[in-house]
């Protein structure tokens, strides 16, 4: 008998969460996180009527739950639970594929999901890549879970006209090493500000504090306002990038010359920081960062006067929430030669940004060489 997808029922909730009880138990996990995290992951009316909820059912069974909410815009794959004694049958695959025939009507741009860590496979096996955030339980103790996106434009899907859009970028460019994706907006914090709304921009520095990034803009510019109202907005950091010649490469007749270049894009969440002290402490925090690498000691003004006046001429800000899209294209299709002369002859420029790139060619391990894809 096969398996079919159907709208969740109310009258279906204690089956649906006590298959959700057994399919977390079959995890296993420690039976204090258990007790934890269960209240959690049930499923009321409320959920049921303001989310995408369904059953999976074989005949009259139920085998399994999955559920679609949305937030900022995005689609988050909240649910999706197979009965333990079912798995490996292929309901999981049967509501992956009634969610996507159901992304293609709707024009869903990709979907989001942080699963179970023991799950990870699963959804890898289904076409979804880790984009490299974490985020802790809500349980103390509990595990760091793992956020994993199927952009679904590239499986035929198309983008809602009002959905922001992800960076086109292959495989073997994207990137999703946090470590690098932090690296690369500490080391070029000049960013643009991008109101998803309407397109609003501003050129700003943006100082990141953990996952949260801190700037300021002059009160006299209409964006925050916009932002204040639509919050959903992206900053882009254009990290080192330079022109590079074919004749780096080894002689062939299909070689032509491209640009190398590493970028991030963060779609977050706008927030005022309404409260001066926070604001004002902000600032310094920011000053004391950009005013390091010239060693001059000037500080933010102490008198009251002058720090009133200079409060109340910007407004402070913080984005939240961040989601990272980034694409550093370092020559990883190269040959290991071809790009070994690519370092050396961007190192011998007399473009700084050129011998930057060449820097982070140099530094950073490749995650997608030639030899992968």
């Amino acid at each position: 008998m096969s398996f079919r997808v159907a709208r969740a029922s109310f009258e279906h909730l204690d089956s649906v969460n006590a298959l959700i009880a057994r399919a977390k138990a079959s995890g296993g996990h420690a039976p204090d996180y258990l007790r934890a995290a269960l209240p959690l992951l049930r499923v009321d009316e409320t959920y049921l009527s303001e989310n995408l909820c369904f059953e999976i059912r074989e005949g009259e069974a139920l085998r399994g739950f999955a559920a679609v909410s949305e937030e900022r815009g995005e689609k988050i794959l909240d649910h999706l639970w197979v009965d333990p004694e079912h798995h490996g049958r292929g309901a999981g695959r049967v509501a992956l594929a009634a969610i996507r025939s159901l992304a293609l009507k709707q024009g869903w741009p990709r979907l989001l999901v942080w699963p179970d860590p023991g799950a990870r496979g699963f959804y890898e096996k289904a076409g979804f890549t880790d984009t490299g955030l974490r985020r802790p339980s809500r349980v103390t103790g509990g595990p760091e879970f793992a956020q994993y996106r199927k952009d679904l434009e590239s499986d035929g899907v198309p983008a809602r006209a009002n959905s922001p859009p992800v960076v086109y970028s292959p495989p073997f460019y994207r990137e999703t090493r946090p470590e690098l994706i932090h690296r690369l907006i500490d080391e070029t914090p000049f960013a643009l500000l991008i109101t998803d709304q309407d397109g609003a921009i501003s050129h700003l520095p943006l100082l990141r504090e953990g996952e949260t990034l801190v700037g300021h803009m002059a009160r006299a510019n209409p964006q925050w306002r916009g932002l204040n109202e639509k919050p959903a907005c992206r900053a882009v950091f254009p990290g080192p990038h330079a022109y590079v010649t074919s004749a780096w490469y080894a002689p062939r007749p299909d070689n032509v010359p491209t640009w190398n270049y590493a970028a991030v894009h963060v779609h977050a969440r706008f927030e005022i920081i309404s409260d001066p002290a926070a604001a004002f402490a902000a600032m310094e925090r920011m000053v004391a960062r950009f005013e390091a690498r010239y060693g001059v000691g000037w500080a933010l003004p102490q008198a009251e006067p002058a720090l009133d006046a200079l409060m109340k001429a910007i407004v402070v800000f913080r984005l939240m929430e961040p989601r990272y899209d980034a694409k550093f294209k370092l020559s990883q299709r190269q040959e290991p030669a071809d790009r070994a002369r690519v370092i050396e002859g961007l190192s011998r420029s007399g473009a700084e940004a050129a011998r930057d790139l060449a820097r982070w060619m140099r530094e950073i391990p490749l995650a997608n060489p030639a030899a992968e894809g």
